[in-house]
């Protein structure tokens, strides 16, 4: 129930949209029409495996028939109503009412729901969660099983929550803390320059004074009358949706629909939804006359510029005409965004980023926006850089093959979503289907999109699309610019529109464009043979040794059609660093994944695997490094290829590290800005006492090491330690063993293997103190944050970790009851059990909890009160039930994800822990009972905790915590 959805602009990427629905920002194409149901109203072909019907009462619902998860059921309860109809001084109202959900109704008592919902195997956030955005409310479940009991319970909860919320004001007042924290946790200097630029987009509308989460003042104010009228007003039958896709007969989905909802008789009159209104045209505000300018300025926030093309917002039904204009109109801005992206790798270029998007900003306009992330201290030439190549565009229009590159990858993108159509999962399906009821899309089938999108192209010319984007911009020349910056301007109307006016004068050229070359790394030595070959059967896994040394593990699955994933482990990882650096790991990162290849840079190869299903991504972990990629059985080869050449070629180039470099100057001073910045840069490291390979250095230092030392540690590794690939998907045996002879097992043989340094496994705690460290940040005076450590146990007993983590999950489901919901004093308390088995005899329990300054010693006190209670075993039936109920239920639908089973076999010839790990984890948690709990807690808690408090800079002194550890 987290999330409040608000963009100042949208910069969705076309292709994504594309797979559910050719919905590319159709945000204006709302149909005005009384029928149920969008395409009743339109002559797109709505997907036939969808089946819609609505009760006499008025609700409606969509349903469908999926099996993955098998046995699995998502539903979501859509309810047509958000911020904008609440009324002056009770903003916030609709966002504190989903709140209220989870607090009481006729026939459950409060604090009872989730406790129901997490006794049938529901996680509370993961498989229970809710969100309110300016005309929506959603509720959503996703059951891990379908039986008649847990169907009937869950569609029980809903209309509870539809229509028999108690409200009481106790609870009110209970929750109305746990609001504030959430608005206090998510306020920063960084968001409010966001708002500061999201009203001032929507200025003259009623957007800007409807933000979900409310004000400060309407969140002290709101009452019971108040929750009771917007309630009965707008939770009506004719505003929901039922939408439900699993593993369930469409039948019985409908009758037990109707079962629990068909008697619904609303108490109140139905009120109408209230409007957003109309953005007006630019009102120039600066001595230019034709530029409306806004403005923010804090210490330490990104900065950031946006250029926008206001148009009135025109209302549209989806229809296939429609459709294809919104296609036409998308292909510009997708292919400037690409020149942009290339402009940004430039080791010249004076931004960071920069990308334009279309937004209808909830139907008050219809804007088109440039958004630059600049240089530290470079806004005016980033400026300058960006709106000449948005010129050059209008200008000069694009390249014949700049529009193939991206018709290439949409083309791409949907024929994998064909050919993945059957696998789709049911929670993904559920929230794609509520995204379209309040923009009132037709949902069309992946196949259907394929066809449209054949289409479309069949009568596309690059003369239509040059057309659409300068319709687009056509109002460029009174341009809305807003920006924010962390070093204040003297006079900012007169600056910016000085810069602006410098940008227009640059004169623009017509863009050259080199030849995309072919991939350069297709042939390879003669094939290499396999040495041995050995089946495990329990997890129906084959596992290949070739006489190069090169192993592969290999399953095959039919969890997600059309789907490859593959991973390469090699060499030491994060234990074979030379020296003790976050530094250099974090650098070495960027390096690799940014350096490109001997052959091709990073910004040449978006061009030559354009329309191909392939990529590469590298992480460091603790014993090894990682190639990760994803592709399909067409794409394989290329796949394979691409690694390879990773592997044997890395670039190191110059402009990975600038890009680097860059992106930390712009983005570091923030990290100071909020509490949870200063612990991730700081308590990570204290923690661990000193050690320099984690948290986050001051920046001279985050930015020392050269490329040179990147290359000096990684290089030995990539040349010639030895490869272990693991490939799960949806594979042909025969054609992969025969790729990774060709490709892989034709290495020359790799032996280089130095043992990892001992003293990189050691860590430790630092020196207990008896009173909280404090810690500031240079954010907001109404923002604290409180941490907590308690030395535990290192992950090498497998049952141990198991049953620390179960631990840890009924010491989460305590901080919920009494840190939110009893106190009221915080949002989200979470915590979290860390045991690796790389780091001997260190591991901990520890807590988070986002506060005020002036509850952190109330709330120390009530958490060290928790572990009290669970050190002396204080622990009931069903809080244990509820803990361990949701990783019961989980066991069966992991199994049959390919994730999870990358992450099992990906060592399985050298090291075979995590197959070991499969193979108990079921009978381990099935067998476990609360009795094994009991010592284990107090083995953790009897030991002294390392407490934190991140406190704002100039706050008043605190008294010193008293933490009463017994």
């Amino acid at each position: 129930m987290n999330v409040f959805l608000l963009r100042i602009v949208a910069f969705q990427s076309a292709s994504k949209i594309f797979v559910f629905g050719l919905m590319l920002a159709l945000s204006s194409c709302a149909n005005i029409t009384t029928q149920d149901f969008s395409h009743e109203n339109s002559d797109l072909p709505v997907s036939k495996n969808l089946i819609f019907g609505k009760l006499d009462n008025g609700l409606r619902y969509i349903i469908m028939h999926n099996q993955h998860p098998p046995n699995t059921l998502s539903i979501r309860m859509h309810v047509n109503t958000g911020s904008l109809n609440e009324s002056e001084g009770t903003q916030g109202l609709a966002h504190f009412l989903e709140h209220m959900a989870f607090n009481g109704s006729k026939n459950i008592l409060e604090g009872e729901m989730v406790k129901r919902l997490e006794r049938n195997g529901l996680s509370f956030g993961a498989d229970t969660n809710a969100y309110t955005s300016f005309d929506e409310t959603v509720y959503m479940l996703d059951l891990p099983r379908t039986d008649e009991d847990i169907l009937n319970e869950s569609l029980f909860i809903m209309r509870e929550t539809a229509q028999n919320l108690t409200l009481e004001t106790a609870a009110i007042e209970r929750e109305r803390g746990v609001v504030q924290s959430e608005k206090r946790r998510q306020d920063s200097p960084s968001a409010r320059a966001y708002w500061a630029g999201f009203t001032f987009f929507t200025k003259g509308t009623r957007l800007e004074k409807r933000l979900p989460i409310g004000t400060n003042e309407s969140l002290k104010t709101v009452s019971k009358q108040h929750f009771t009228d917007y309630y009965q007003n707008y939770y009506h039958p004719e505003n929901i949706h039922i939408v439900m896709i699993g593993d369930v007969a469409p039948n019985k989905a409908i009758q037990s629909i109707k079962k629990h909802f068909a008697d619904w008789r609303p108490r109140g009159q139905k009120a109408p939804p209230l409007e957003a209104g109309t953005r007006p045209p630019p009102t120039p505000n600066n001595v230019d006359k034709t530029i409306e300018i806004g403005y923010f300025s804090a210490p330490n926030i990104q900065a950031n510029l946006i250029l926008a093309s206001h148009n009135p917002y025109q209302e549209k039904p989806d229809t296939l005409e429609n459709r294809r204009e919104a296609f036409i109109h998308s292909l510009g801005t997708k292919m400037l965004n690409r020149r942009l992206q290339s402009l940004a790798q430039d080791s010249n270029s004076p931004f960071v980023s920069a990308y334009v998007g279309e937004e209808y900003t909830r139907k008050t306009a219809r804007i088109h926006s440039l958004t630059i992330t600049p240089q530290l201290n470079q806004w005016q030439n980033a400026l300058m850089h960006a709106e000449n190549a948005l010129r050059q565009a209008l200008q000069y229009g694009f390249s014949p093959a700049e529009l193939s590159e991206q018709i290439a990858n949409i083309r791409t993108t949907l024929q994998i979503a064909v050919e993945s159509a059957s696998t789709r999962h049911n929670n993904d399906l559920a929230s794609q289907i509520v995204n379209t009821l309040i923009a009132e899309y037709v949902i069309t089938s992946p196949q259907e999109n394929l066809e449209l999108f054949n289409t479309f192209t069949n009568e596309l010319d690059l003369t239509m699309v040059e057309s659409a984007f300068k319709e687009n911009w056509q109002n460029i020349d009174s341009p809305m610019i807003y920006m924010q910056t962390p070093k204040a301007l003297t006079n900012p109307f007169e600056d910016i529109t000085t810069a602006y006016k410098r940008a227009k004068t640059n004169p623009v050229t017509i863009r050259t464009q080199n030849e995309t070359p072919d991939f350069a790394y297709t042939q390879f030595p003669q094939a290499g043979t396999i040495k041995t070959k050995r089946h495990i059967e329990d997890i129906d896994t084959y596992l290949y040794e070739f006489e190069n040394g090169v192993r592969l593990n290999a399953k095959k699955t039919d969890f997600e059609a059309n789907t490859i994933k593959v991973q390469i482990r090699f060499g030491g990882g994060s234990l074979s660093i030379p020296q003790k650096s976050a530094a250099l790991s974090i650098m070495a990162n960027q390096i690799v994944n940014m350096g490109g290849l001997g052959a091709h840079s990073h910004d040449e190869l978006l061009s030559v695997l354009a329309g191909k299903a392939v990529g590469t991504n590298f992480r460091i972990d603790n014993n090894s490094f990682v190639l990760l990629g994803q592709t399909t059985p067409a794409d394989l080869r290329l796949q394979l290829s691409l690694m390879h050449a990773y592997l044997t070629d890395p670039g190191y180039r110059a402009e990975a590290k600038t890009l680097f470099e860059k992106n930390i100057r712009a983005w570091y001073p923030s990290l100071a800005t909020t509490p949870s910045g200063v612990a991730a840069r700081d308590i990570t490291r204290i923690i661990r006492n000193e050690d320099m390979r984690f948290g986050i250095p001051d920046i001279e230092t985050l930015l020392a090491p050269k490329i040179k030392d990147v290359r000096d540690w990684l290089a030995p590794y990539f040349e010639n330690a030895p490869l272990e690939i693991s490939v799960v998907g949806d594979f042909d045996p025969e054609a992969l063993r025969t790729q990774i002879a060709v490709i892989f097992a034709s290495l020359p043989k790799r032996t280089y293997a130095p043992k990892n340094k001992k003293s990189l496994q050691h860590l430790a705690f630092p020196a207990y103190t008896p009173n909280p460290r404090i810690l500031n940040h240079e954010g907001d005076q109404n923002r604290a944050l409180l941490q907590m450590y308690w030395p535990s146990f290192d992950g090498r007993d497998i049952e141990k970790t198991r049953r620390l983590n179960v631990l840890n999950r009924i010491f989460k489901n305590r901080l919920i009851d009494v840190v939110r919901e009893e106190l009221g004093g915080a949002y989200s308390p979470s915590s979290q059990s860390f045991n690796s088995r790389f780091y001997p005899n260190y591991g901990y329990m520890m807590v988070t909890i986002a506060l005020e300054p002036k509850t952190l010693e109330r709330v120390t006190n009530r958490v060290l009160e928790i572990t009290q209670s669970l050190r002396q075993g204080d622990i009931s039936e069903d809080e244990f039930t509820r803990a361990i109920q949701p990783i019961l239920e989980k066991l069966d639908t992991d199994i049959q994800k390919n994730n999870y089973w990358q992450y099992v076999i990906a060592s399985a010839q050298s090291d075979d822990w995590d197959i070991r790990n499969s193979r108990t984890r079921a009978k381990s948690y099935q067998d476990m009972e609360l009795s094994a709990l009991k010592p284990l807690a107090k083995q953790v808690f009897s030991n002294k905790p390392h407490i934190f408090h991140v406190l704002p800079a100039a706050s008043p002194k605190l008294k010193k915590t008293k933490t009463n550890h017994n």
